[in-house]
């Protein structure tokens, strides 16, 4: 199982400078995470190709079964993005926002549903 708390906290880490920085961001859904397609090659810390650096270690714990990702253990979960805008450019994002989610298009997420009824 999913040790969530460890996963949403590492996940947290990336909106922290935004944070400490007063910058305002907006988060968009974009996709969802399918098994298939988001599932790591199996052999993702054994081989490179010639022009890639090595894997890091480091990485290693992140991606271990039953802590980090696991695309069979999140499927369906949402996948977004996020606008970061400069400080009390709120306005800014919010509008940077619009234009991204009218260039995506439906994506099957409840905001699309409700507007199509």
């Amino acid at each position: 199982m999913l040790n969530a708390p460890k996963f949403l906290l590492s996940l947290s880490t990336v909106t922290l400078f935004h944070n400490l920085l007063d910058c305002p961001v907006g988060s968009i859904p974009v996709t969802r995470v399918g098994p298939e397609l988001d599932a790591l090659p199996k052999d993702r810390f054994m081989t490179t190709s010639s022009n890639a650096p090595p894997p890091k270690e480091p990485d290693k714990p992140s991606y271990r079964k039953g802590w980090g990702y696991d695309a069979d253990v999140i499927a369906g979960w949402p996948v977004g993005m996020q606008l970061v805008g400069e400080r009390w450019e709120d306005e800014k994002v919010v509008e940077m926002m619009r234009v991204v989610d009218a260039i995506l298009g439906e994506r099957g997420f409840l905001r699309d549903k409700v507007e199509a009824s």
